[in-house]
């Protein structure tokens, strides 16, 4: 008896060590691939047991749920790096293109100078520049240096939104005359883009609750968007007591459309991030921030900056607008488009702000 005991005993220890040596091989097996795993994240792999044990499998589990979940944000780590790398190269090729030219000037300006004491002189002939040829140096420097301070404010804009640090001073503005005076001082780059501008304002006083220095900022975002990569048109249109969302049913609403032959479906959900540019062939000059800017200010002021893209014959969103309304070309006109097409999409950036009354 006392030996079958004793047997019985000897047996169960044996058990109990041969199953806590294979165990305690399994954890180690799992430590070594943990640590592998860890030295590679770029790696799909998890962890396994070579023994079945149920309470361990529960362990190995949760921890290869672990696993997953640092590879996904390792993954996601490497990909705001990328993003990151890519903005620095746009930021910095965005501000070194425009003081290269400044820079070259400044050298053609500086051996000029040379020539005038007897040196041989690089640009147009005689000993000195003509005032002409001064006054056009001096608008190409101004000119560059100028698209230099868009930038970095541009850039600026974006760090202080990004920080909710922009102040901002609301009140009840007229913002059809806001409106109809950023077309005016964006006449000029409409114009150089060959841009037929068609606008639809009402008559009167329109009053919405923004911000006039942030709601002018917005207003020529979108222009310069549409200067930069329109195909040849531009409609712009202002309509009151538009429905914004079931919470918010009256407002102001702007639709900005232009026709786009290099936009698709896919690229409209990318258009507000930071840095993303539609053509790259005709981003020179951009920062990439300018709808992004526009939408943090219109949702800073309380409303909504959305994009769709429609057929042609929906540019403008169908219906009247309020009230008798200015349909004219307004001084806007410039040339005629050489590339704009009757099949072209059209992309619609709808802008709504709350109207009157003041919001409580």
């Amino acid at each position: 008896m006392t030996e079958a005991i004793l047997a019985a005993a000897l047996l169960t220890a044996g058990y109990f060590a041969f199953r806590w040596l294979t165990l305690r091989k399994a954890l180690l097996a799992a430590e070594r691939e943990l640590r592998e795993i860890q030295g590679d994240w770029s790696q799909n792999r998890f962890l396994h047991l070579p023994l079945p044990d149920a309470a361990l499998e529960r362990l190995i589990g949760t921890v290869n749920a672990g696993l997953e979940k640092s590879r996904g944000e390792w993954r996601s780590y490497e990909k705001r790096e990328r993003q990151f790398q890519q903005q620095i190269e746009n930021i910095s090729h965005d501000l070194r293109t425009p003081l290269t030219v400044i820079l070259g000037y400044l050298q053609w300006m500086k051996e000029g100078a040379k020539g005038a004491s007897g040196g041989k002189r690089l640009y147009g002939g005689g000993p000195d520049f003509t005032v002409e040829e001064r006054a056009q140096l001096l608008t190409v420097l101004e000119r560059n240096a100028r698209a230099m301070e868009r930038l970095v404010g541009q850039f600026y804009l974006y760090s202080q939104l990004h920080a909710q640090d922009y102040p901002l001073t609301m009140a009840l503005i007229d913002v059809g005359r806001l409106l109809k005076e950023t077309l005016l001082a964006n006449e000029q780059a409409l114009s150089q883009a060959y841009l037929k501008v068609s606008c639809e304002i009402p008559q009167g006083a329109i009053m919405a609750w923004a911000d006039g220095e942030a709601l002018e900022r917005v207003f020529t975002n979108l222009l310069q968007n549409a200067a930069r990569y329109a195909a040849g048109r531009l409609s712009v249109c202002l309509r009151v007591n538009a429905a914004g969302s079931e919470e918010a049913p009256g407002g102001v609403e702007f639709i900005f459309a232009n026709d786009t032959d290099s936009l698709s479906p896919e690229e409209i959900p990318l258009l507000f991030e930071r840095f993303y540019r539609q053509d790259k062939a005709r981003a020179q000059g951009g920062s990439g921030l300018g709808l992004t800017v526009a939408r943090e200010l219109a949702e800073a002021m309380g409303g909504t900056l959305t994009a769709e893209l429609l057929p042609a014959q929906e540019s403008c969103g169908g219906g009247k607008a309020a009230g008798k309304a200015e349909q004219a070309d307004g001084g806007l006109r410039g040339r005629e488009a050489v590339n704009a097409g009757a099949e072209a999409n059209w992309l619609r950036l709808r802008l709504w702000l709350r109207g009157a009354p003041e919001p409580k």
